[in-house]
């Protein structure tokens, strides 16, 4: 499975729709917008084969950006529409 059947099969299986899939970075991960949805994904493509269990990453990276957006910083929190840090 492509990474863009990938984001594909995850909108459809929470029931997220969507009219495409931007492609908005392809390199060592793979960074996709579901527009019109609020949501981008990160999907783990060369980083996918060189961490292993890609779990303990994940969630250290969904807290650090939750803090962040909680404190006012200028990332982009996780989507409330999918849950974060699937594997």
């Amino acid at each position: 499975m492509t990474p863009v059947e990938a984001a594909a099969a995850l909108a459809a299986e929470h029931g997220l729709r969507y009219d495409e899939i931007d492609v908005l970075k392809h390199g060592s991960n793979m960074l996709v917008r579901l527009a019109p949805a609020p949501v981008v994904l990160r999907i783990a493509t060369f980083t996918a084969l060189i961490r292993g269990d890609a779990l303990p990453y994940l969630e250290r990276e969904v807290a650090l950006v939750t803090y962040l957006a909680s404190v006012g910083a200028s990332v982009m929190p996780p989507s409330d529409l999918l849950p974060p840090g699937r594997t």
